[in-house]
């Protein structure tokens, strides 16, 4: 039995503070004291964290602070910090309530941000931090208190919430692990009074947003001075476009300056399926480009994006990309990127004469059973790459990267066995300088070599190109590798991101399949 998606938590909690004691003032932690011992209902103990942040509010003087507490709804912290910034008067302080994963050398997927990763971003965005104060203990008897409402009227919100047994063990459950984490040391809460910094280098002047914050029109004069070539709209959009993407841009006086994108990809993790990013668009104007060290605008929007969507604490379990040897030199030497693998071309000019294969290509086309087929040949493809990471290549994003690509470049086809009509791969084949790029193969892993054969056998007949390639990271090199094919290192090597936690890169090494058609702009 698969449950419904939960209501939001706090508003089943509300509730459930509401049917005790009659209504819900806060949707906060409450304060039960120095050593979170006091005896206190739990809205005396959320009246007195109200108090305690109020004294604050008060030292800063009438009208100076603007007080956020993050647990109310996680708070995206670059909106937030960049919003305060902006309406703080310059003597003003922000004082911030929220929950935060702590570096206790556990590792694994958490629900809210890293203190560290707030601590970088607040002095990032030319805040100082003048108190940061541990409640843990004192607010941790929050769980309990809420586990024991929850169990009390737990009848009443089902019927009120249309909640069914799985839901309200989930919720249950949430709350035992949240005060089993507070207890050992995984997160806290904590309490920061923020002051913004003078800004005596300007620094301040540079404004950081998401990819809500611009449109294509601001970007493609930064694209076209970063990359040397014309902007793309329609490749822009078929990108990042329907809330696909991702990134981070600087501004300065208006203008951006820096900008720092990604798009999400279904992978299967080690045989599980997560998500990871592939970073694109890398681009800083070309008069930012003074020097690449921490104080860079290249750093702190790389550094600012990586925090947010890749590690253990947000939505991208992993980071990839194919940057050149100095942009992954560069970014290695700033901790932002280790090696993870490299990329490799395999090359059989149009006179390689391959092992014997009778298998043959046949153009895909929609007739009835391709979505089928497709779909067995990725589950295939799947269940071979267990040992290792591999973006899905199920029918929905087939049809996305090559069929509604706004080139329209591609080449599908089919590969069937003598005698069977059932495919046993499918390759993607694509015109590159004088050659054919072999793009993309889905299928079992045993089959690749006979596919690739006969990919090679079909295209000696045409005399438009000079050969086949194929690129893939090393670590699969093997799979697609038949006698006599020319080898070459691209100089491209794979990284995976080293600034925040998350898997460790001797973890990740030669684990990824990744072939041109996981590229962004082949």
């Amino acid at each position: 039995m698969v449950s419904r998606q939960l209501p939001n938590s706090l508003t089943v909690f509300a509730a459930a503070l509401e049917l005790e004691y009659g209504q819900c003032r806060y949707r906060h932690f409450g304060f039960y004291g120095a050593e979170g011992l006091d005896d206190l209902d739990l809205p005396d103990a959320q009246q007195q964290l109200a108090e305690l942040v109020g004294s604050l509010e008060q030292a800063a003087g009438p009208g100076k602070a603007r007080v956020l507490h993050q647990t109310v709804q996680h708070l995206d912290l670059l909106w937030t910090l960049q919003d305060a910034r902006t309406r703080l008067e310059p003597d003003g302080q922000l004082i911030w309530c929220g929950e935060f994963v702590l570096d206790n050398g556990e590792t694994g997927r958490e629900p809210v941000p890293r203190l560290a990763t707030f601590q970088r971003l607040v002095q990032r965005l030319g805040f100082t931090i003048l108190q940061q104060r541990s409640l843990t203990r004192s607010v941790q008897p929050t769980w309990s208190a809420l586990l024991e409402l929850l169990q009390r009227h737990a009848a009443a919100l089902k019927q009120q919430f249309s909640l069914d047994d799985i839901q309200l063990e989930e919720l249950r459950s949430r709350l035992q692990q949240g005060g089993e984490r507070f207890e050992r040391g995984r997160q806290g809460f904590f309490i920061h009074v923020l002051g913004l910094q003078p800004d005596r280098d300007g620094s301040r002047a540079v404004e950081y947003g998401d990819i809500h914050s611009f449109d294509e029109a601001q970007v493609n004069l930064l694209f076209e001075q970063s990359f040397g070539h014309a902007f793309n709209p329609a490749l822009w959009r078929w990108k990042y476009g329907n809330g696909r993407g991702r990134a981070v841009v600087a501004r300065k006086d208006g203008r951006v300056v820096a900008h720092y994108g990604g798009a999400p990809r279904n992978v299967c993790y080690f045989g599980r399926p997560d998500l990871a990013i592939q970073i694109c668009d890398v681009m800083v104007l070309p008069e930012e480009r003074r020097h690449y060290g921490q104080e860079s605008l290249f750093f702190k929007t790389a550094a600012t994006f990586l925090e947010r969507e890749i590690g253990y604490t947000v939505d991208h379990l992993l980071g990839f990309g194919f940057p050149n040897l100095k942009a992954m030199h560069i970014a290695t030497r700033l901790g932002l990127y280790e090696k993870t693998d490299e990329f490799m071309e395999l090359f059989y000019p149009r006179d390689y004469v391959p092992p014997a294969g009778d298998w043959q290509l046949q153009a895909m086309d929609a007739q009835p059973g391709s979505v089928q087929w497709q779909d067995r040949l990725w589950q295939a493809m799947a269940e071979d790459l267990v040992s290792g990471i591999v973006g899905v290549r199920d029918p929905a994003w087939l049809r996305y990267r090559y069929l509604d690509h706004p080139s329209g470049a591609y080449r599908l086809h089919w590969v069937l066995a003598p005698g069977q009509d059932t495919p046993m791969a499918l390759v993607v084949l694509k015109k590159f300088q004088q050659s054919y790029l072999l793009m993309d193969i889905v299928g079992a892993i045993d089959n690749m070599k006979p596919a690739m054969t006969a990919v090679i056998n079909a295209y000696r007949q045409q005399d438009d190109h000079d050969g086949i390639r194929c690129w893939i990271t090393r670590g699969w090199l093997e799979a697609l590798s038949l006698s006599g094919a020319v080898v070459t290192d691209l100089s491209i090597e794979i990284p995976c991101h080293s600034w925040s936690p998350g898997p460790p890169a001797n973890l990740l090494y030669g684990k990824w399949w990744l072939m041109a058609g996981d590229m962004d702009f082949q």
